[in-house]
């Protein structure tokens, strides 16, 4: 007969098979399946309060604003994105990573419950407060770009920092799923919030589940306190330094090109979301744009997801870093001239443009939050890690940042060249090929 102590031995033995076996499954090591686990919740939780919160403040743009403003909002988002790229960067220099990565998503949710706040006072005040309506939504809808930058700054940065090359190519793609699980979560429980709650209160809720995504953050940076230095980077000794110096050559021209890969990949992601989104407003309004914003999310999300755990790996194994990432814009880019044409030889069937823009939009972010996001990090493990986290946030988030500000300006010139210079039945043709 065995006794209480030799049964609870039995079943922690148990419990120790099922777990190496899940985790051999994923390709994962004993040794890592604790730093990937939470990184996951974080990255997932983060995530899903952001979708909710993007989702509910692009409703509100396009009822005040309308599409053809969307163009202002990624220009100043640039120049935001570009301002607080700078500012996280020079706060690695005074204060130790731990508290930049941690702090940075808590402070810049502040606004996500103040606006939101303030749209309440302003629709129940009885005073004329439609100005302070509209600035409190372009300010909303601006900022969440802004949180997106920092939060996958955050990700890339502490993953970074939590694995060497050898571990990051068998944790990230797990790591970064977080925000395919999130877009199944977050998607599809979006339309039962909307209908239950305004949208500024869906906003408020998601700012809420930011702020406990970070708090996981924190209890990671504890556990694993020899992975997220105490120092700053002012304090690094001088060889450290010189070394660095000797490599700045080659590490700036990698960088460089870094940086103009990015700001390519973003360019093309946000000149298919004004298209998606200005057709998407001409068919729906209101509460309705953010149901069909859950869903589509919610469906991509699953897709997503059967893509990251069947095909991402595979395809990157067998056709290699480069030719994978390629497929993005070669992919998209062609999509795109076929739409167009379509949409110019059947100009009565504006439901080509809606389905067909849906359908880009799709593919757009199945093969970014797939092939791409799982390549992404990778590029950055050449430099040395005293200086990556830097080049990552200069290379990384500048490219972000300066791509909102090019696509804005793209479409702003396009839409004055077709108004004036082009017939009507070639505005739309000319709008998908900018």
């Amino acid at each position: 007969m065995t006794t209480p102590f030799e049964n609870r031995m039995e079943l922690k033995a148990a419990y120790k098979n099922i777990l190496i076996r899940v985790l051999k499954w994923v390709n994962l090591r004993p040794e890592e399946g604790s730093r990937t686990l939470l990184m996951f919740a974080f990255y997932a939780t983060t995530s899903i309060g952001l979708r909710w919160v993007e989702d509910s403040s692009i409703a509100l743009f396009l009822d005040k604003y309308g599409a053809n403003n969307l163009p202002l909002i990624y220009i100043a988002s640039a120049i935001v994105g570009i301002g607080l790229v700078f500012i996280y960067s020079w706060l690695q220099k005074i204060f130790p990573l731990r508290w930049v990565i941690v702090s940075a998503l808590p402070c810049m949710v502040i606004p996500l419950i103040l606006l939101p706040v303030g749209l309440q006072f302003t629709t129940a005040s009885n005073f004329n407060a439609e100005p302070l309506a509209l600035f409190s939504v372009f300010l909303l809808r601006l900022w969440v770009d802004a949180l997106y930058v920092i939060n996958q700054l955050n990700t890339s940065i502490a993953a970074n920092q939590l694995f060497n090359i050898q571990e990051i190519k068998r944790t990230y793609p797990l790591v970064s799923s977080g925000i395919l699980v999130a877009d199944v979560i977050g998607g599809f429980s979006l339309p039962t919030l909307v209908r239950f709650l305004k949208l500024n209160k869906v906003i408020l809720t998601g700012a809420l589940v930011i702020v406990l995504g970070t708090l996981i953050l924190l209890h990671l940076s504890k556990k694993y306190p020899q992975a997220f230095s105490d120092v700053t980077q002012r304090q690094i000794n001088k060889s450290q330094v010189s070394r660095a110096r000797r490599l700045s050559s080659p590490l700036r021209r990698y960088a460089l090109r870094l940086f103009f890969f990015g700001l390519l990949i973003q360019a093309i992601g946000l000149l298919v979301d004004f298209q998606y989104l200005s057709q998407l407003e001409s068919t729906f309004q209101g509460k309705d744009i953010t149901s069909f914003l859950g869903v589509f999310g919610g469906v991509l999300g699953l897709f997503e997801l059967a893509t990251q755990l069947f095909v991402s790996s595979r395809a990157i194994e067998r056709l290699g870093v480069f030719f994978t990432v390629a497929i993005l814009p070669v992919g998209v880019g062609a999509l795109l001239i076929l739409l167009a044409v379509l949409s110019w030889l059947f100009s009565s069937l504006s439901i080509t443009l809606l389905w067909g823009l849906t359908l880009i939009k799709f593919l757009d972010e199945l093969v970014r939050y797939t092939f791409v996001a799982n390549t992404g990090t990778l590029l950055f493990q050449p430099i040395p890690e005293k200086v990556r986290s830097r080049v990552q946030t200069l290379s990384g988030g500048i490219a972000e940042a300066a791509a909102a500000g090019f696509a804005g300006l793209i479409i702003l010139v396009t839409q004055w060249l077709a108004n004036h210079f082009l017939p009507v039945s070639w505005y739309n043709l000319v709008l998908i090929i900018s």
